[in-house]
């Protein structure tokens, strides 16, 4: 029988998630499916979406899910996102792959696996996802810059629940925000390109960084150029996209992925933007 998978959130045309699922079925031979839905909020489409067998979950639904899931992964409860959800019988299971497609992804990338200042660029649901990984990569001290700082859904809470202790610095302090980027050893990105531009001028990135941005828009932005000016190492978006997805398929399918072929589709698709 066909198993329907789906990727949601608002806006999701753009999305690379059906790319690399359907190349991981097309390798194993798993009849399924993996389509984009378009969702703005779940109120009114939730029992629509709730007969797909898995959702990948993206912006603006991660933490929305929550309410609509029968179990939750200890980590994505502690975090307060979910981007994964699995339909087994009726029953709604959450779980979160980022934290494992960031901490893979840099290591990869790097062959590092700690570090001692981290800096966040934003504070909602990726953020709370990269200060969790942040156990993983050496425990570093945290800084988190961001507009909102406090209140539900915020990476603060996130650390409350985590037992993280953060740094907040709010966006408009400009002049302490570009110091803690030129100190940082390791930056995570959640803004969308363009909105960090104006931290750009004047930054003197460590040549030994790492920044890595959740996005994967197609053109670099202003931070990842300056970065990559000063010598440090830029981990693409699109890597974090793969390892999460390559987590994801794995536990909605009960198959382990098969990343080669994920990989190269991926590329491929790429290659055609």
């Amino acid at each position: 029988m066909l198993r329907r998978y789906a990727v949601i959130g608002h806006p999701v045309s753009h999305s690379l998630s059906p790319v690399i699922h359907e190349a991981g079925y097309r390798a194993l031979g798993i009849e399924a499916e993996f389509v984009t839905h378009d969702v703005s909020d779940l109120d009114s489409e939730w029992p629509e979406i709730s007969y797909y067998d898995g959702l990948a979950v993206t912006t603006p639904l991660k933490q929305q899910i929550l309410q609509y899931c029968d179990v939750i992964e200890p980590m994505a409860k502690g975090i307060g996102a979910v981007n994964t959800v699995i339909n087994a019988g009726g029953i709604i299971t959450g779980l979160n792959t980022d934290v494992y497609g960031i901490v893979t992804a840099i290591r990869v990338k790097t062959k590092r696996a700690h570090f001692s200042n981290m800096v966040i660029l934003g504070g909602r649901a990726s953020a709370s996802s990269a200060l969790a990984a942040s156990g993983e990569l050496g425990r570093p001290n945290l800084t988190v810059i961001a507009r909102s700082l406090s209140g539900p859904g915020t990476v603060s809470q996130a650390s409350s629940r985590l037992g993280v202790r953060i740094t907040p610095l709010p966006w408009r302090m400009t002049e302490a925000a570009k110091r803690a980027l030129g100190a940082a050893d390791l930056v995570f990105s959640t803004v969308p390109n363009g909105v960090a531009d104006s931290l750009c001028e004047g930054l003197e990135p460590r040549p030994d960084a790492v920044y890595m941005e959740a996005s994967y828009a197609d053109a670099p932005s202003c931070l990842s150029r300056t970065f990559a000016e000063a010598g440090a190492t830029v981990v693409h978006g699109t890597e974090m996209l793969l390892y999460q997805g390559l987590q994801q398929f794995a536990l909605m399918t009960g198959c382990p992925a098969p990343e080669p072929e994920m990989r190269a589709a991926l590329d491929a698709a790429l290659r055609r933007r």
